[in-house]
């Protein structure tokens, strides 16, 4: 994120974002472990919320690059 961008939006949806990777990374890990200590049943339930956060980063990104888009379009208008 730009550090210059006064846009709450931006912003808010950076901040999103960011709390949506340390959670994916979060059951990331968790996930790891409970792999090394071969809880079958955990297992499956640490990659269910992993694949679930992962659609939710992903989610957060998009709707960045698609807020982005609408900062490109008010800068042309302005030239």
């Amino acid at each position: 994120m730009p550090e210059n961008n006064k846009c709450q939006q931006c912003q808010r949806l950076w901040g999103e974002y960011l709390s949506a990777v340390l959670e994916h990374t979060r059951l990331d890990r968790q996930l790891y472990f409970t792999e090394l200590r071969q809880e079958p049943g955990s297992v499956q339930n640490a990659k269910s919320a992993l694949a679930a956060a992962d659609i939710a980063r992903k989610g957060a990104r998009e709707l960045i690059r698609k807020h982005e888009l609408s900062h490109g379009k008010a800068d042309a208008a302005t030239v």
